[in-house]
């Protein structure tokens, strides 16, 4: 059973808070936590909107459930710099939750989002892909990054 990336994101920002109230001496206070913050939930949500629509606009399944519904595969654009700009602005909005709550241990607790989405989502979804993209995926892979 495949659980949707924004639910793992939110199991992880839930395990932030979590780690901030058990650790309280762990965090620090900043003036730069708003703006930085602010930043990375714009960046993300910038990168992740840039991403829906450039699969939008090529007519191609949004949907992480089902990759191999996929009718194109999208390699302009962002998908250019990331094979995974929706989780990529995920990511982001991890971190700027991490940053807003001035803990290091919460940042470091975003980065589990990394492999634990490479191995319960990307992976089968690049297998999806290769299957059904063959030569053309592989070609993507070997030019773009995953992430960054």
């Amino acid at each position: 059973m495949h659980i949707p990336p924004p639910l793992i994101a939110f199991a992880i920002g839930a395990a932030m808070k979590a780690a901030v109230w058990t650790n309280p001496a762990w965090t620090w206070e900043t003036p730069a936590r708003f703006p930085i913050a602010v930043g990375l939930v714009i960046a993300g949500a910038g990168i992740a909107a840039v991403g829906v629509l450039q699969f939008r606009r090529n007519r191609t399944t949004i949907n992480p459930l089902q990759p191999d519904k996929a009718s194109t595969l999208v390699t302009d654009g962002i998908y250019r710099v990331t094979r995974n700009p929706m989780y990529l602005g995920l990511l982001c909005f991890l971190l700027a939750w991490g940053i807003w709550l001035g803990s290091p241990l919460a940042i470091l607790i975003a980065l589990v989002f990394i492999p634990i989405l490479n191995r319960s989502q990307i992976l089968p979804e690049e297998r999806a892909l290769r299957q059904r993209f063959g030569e053309k995926f592989s070609a993507y892979v070997a030019t773009t990054r995953r992430w960054l």
